[in-house]
């Protein structure tokens, strides 16, 4: 993918706490990549682990200390209003980057005038499809359609592997613009643990602006570890009910899924006979 020659800065804003391995192999395969005009921005939250602090405090990178319950929406602020980049690249710590024109592809295809954020196709440690896209039902639940898929499948007209809109892609790795960003005036911090991805999204698309999937920045993800953990404490149902209350046209359904469709894209025979 060709980009603009510009190259500007990308801030490339990483949550994290504790488990050092992670962070440690997302950095080493982000310094691989081919793109090079970008900052790091690491929010720990609240880590206690030594070996993850001393490894924190050893990097010549921007570490931020966030020292709140775990608050997706809240941490990605904060770290941006840190940042300096046109260009604002959000990521998980337990994201490996594949291949090193990722970030290229990625970048590519957001300088388009009329697109508003980019994300990425995720695999998992098995090479099956974690990420491609998000699909949202009539009841504001969301999927990953293709979940669990062969990364190369070509099934459903091959769109694992075709760029296309979609109504939101996932916060563990994702690239907007910054002034799009401050456009929707960031992240809503309601959505503490869930749907702060796809609010974000929601209100680029309200702008006008597109939400791409694109399959040729790969990486491998076996899917928001750290949320996990946070689900185990409490079942955050308020962020559902908060999503459903402030974006009304989800009874509509997803207008990128066919409704004749089932939740991973089989034929709901049941619905149309």
């Amino acid at each position: 993918m060709k980009i603009n020659k510009r190259n500007p800065l990308v801030s490339i804003i990483i949550r994290t706490k504790n488990e050092e391995k992670w962070i440690s192999s997302c950095l080493d395969a982000i310094n691989n990549q081919l793109y090079k005009n970008y900052e790091i921005i690491i929010v720990d939250n609240n880590s206690r682990e030594i070996e993850t602090k001393q490894y924190l405090k050893s990097l010549p990178y921007t570490v931020l200390n966030y020292n709140g319950n775990f608050n997706f929406s809240k941490m990605n602020n904060f770290a941006v209003s840190k940042s300096s980049g046109e260009y604002l690249l959000f990521l998980n710590d337990d994201v490996e980057v594949l291949e090193p024109t990722w970030l290229n592809e990625m970048l590519g295809i957001c300088q388009q005038k009329d697109v508003g954020a980019v994300g990425a196709k995720l695999l998992t440690r098995i090479n099956k499809i974690q990420h491609a896209g998000m699909v949202f039902l009539k009841n504001g639940f969301f999927f990953h359609p293709f979940d669990g898929e062969s990364h190369n499948s070509t099934e459903q007209f091959d769109l694992i592997n075709l760029m296309r809109e979609c109504s939101s892609v996932t916060g563990a790795c994702f690239l907007m613009e910054r002034k799009t960003f401050d456009a929707v005036s960031g992240f809503d911090e309601q959505f503490d643990v869930f749907y702060g991805d796809s609010d974000l999204c929601f209100k680029i698309r309200e702008l006008g602006f597109k939400v791409i999937y694109n399959p040729n920045a790969i990486l491998r993800h076996d899917g928001s570890t750290k949320i996990r953990q946070a689900v185990r404490l409490f079942i955050p149902v308020e962020n559902h009910h908060s999503f459903i209350n402030k974006w009304k046209n989800v009874k509509y359904g997803d207008p990128f899924y066919n409704p004749n469709l089932g939740w991973n894209y089989s034929i709901n025979l049941e619905e149309i006979m």
